[in-house]
């Protein structure tokens, strides 16, 4: 029976968790679409069927589109019965690649296992310092669709993820109806922080910004971005005339 194991090793290769390695001992194959060889460090001690976007022969490039490479992926199935495919965050979560393998095996009746990781949900709050969320939690929000930008909600703790898609080129309209909503929602001078994990190894980075600044920043996002704002006091906020005339974008799962 074939099987893909979706898995990660967390926000650095450090990070990597026993079960992860053990579940991707069995697997036949394993690509690691996120580091190259050098990068990975003693990773490819422990497992040793891993296969990086840079070893010869290997046709995965790291720019190629989420479609292509599921099914370049898929392919492996051709030659394997157990495959792994191993990503950084948790490949549960907010992970498009993940999601349309997932796509592609229940079409073709591949069974599939998400293996847990460290998040860089935990981490984003751990590293700007927030202790406690309060009665009313966290928001955690896209920033590739338009419906999430129409979510903020001032008086809570949000995380933006996916922050990076806004760097892109094709991400620029986009990026100034997160900036304007930002803008319209809180004062010019509220504490903003993007958190950047260093998950190709380095230091991590808070990059510290203001409604004002916020457009410039996202231009700039790393590709482990995510976007922090505090939350305002209750009763000090209003909902936007802009967040009301948005198109509708795609909805996510």
């Amino acid at each position: 029976m074939k099987l893909l194991l979706l898995a990660s090793y967390g926000l650095r290769p450090e990070q990597i968790t026993l079960e992860t390695l053990s579940q991707l001992a069995k697997a036949d194959v394993v690509l690691c679409a996120a580091l190259d060889r050098h990068g990975a460090g003693r990773l490819s001690r422990y497992c040793g069927n891993l296969v990086f976007l840079d070893d010869p022969g290997v046709a995965f490039t790291r720019d190629m589109p989420i479609p292509e490479m599921a099914r370049r992926t898929m392919a492996l199935f051709d030659r394997h019965a157990r495959v792994g495919f191993l990503t950084y965050g948790h490949p549960g979560f907010l992970c498009g690649i993940a999601d349309e393998l997932i796509r592609l095996c229940e079409r073709r009746g591949v069974r599939w296992r998400v293996l847990d990781a460290v998040s860089s949900l935990n981490a984003a709050l751990n590293a700007v310092g927030v202790r406690g969320l309060g009665s009313r939690g966290v928001l955690l929000l896209s920033a590739c669709t338009t419906n999430d930008v129409r979510a903020i909600l001032p008086d809570r703790h949000i995380l933006v993820f996916d922050v990076f898609q806004l760097a892109r080129p094709e991400g620029g309209s986009i990026r100034k109806l997160w900036a304007a909503e930002i803008a319209a929602s809180y004062p010019s001078d509220h504490a903003l922080a993007l958190v950047e994990c260093a998950w190709r190894g380095g230091a991590d980075r808070i990059i510290r910004t203001t409604p004002a600044k916020l457009e410039r920043n996202l231009a700039a996002a790393g590709e482990a971005s995510t976007l922090y704002i505090p939350p305002l006091p209750a009763g000090a906020w209003k909902r936007t005339p802009l967040r009301a005339s948005l198109p509708r974008g795609p909805r996510r799962r």
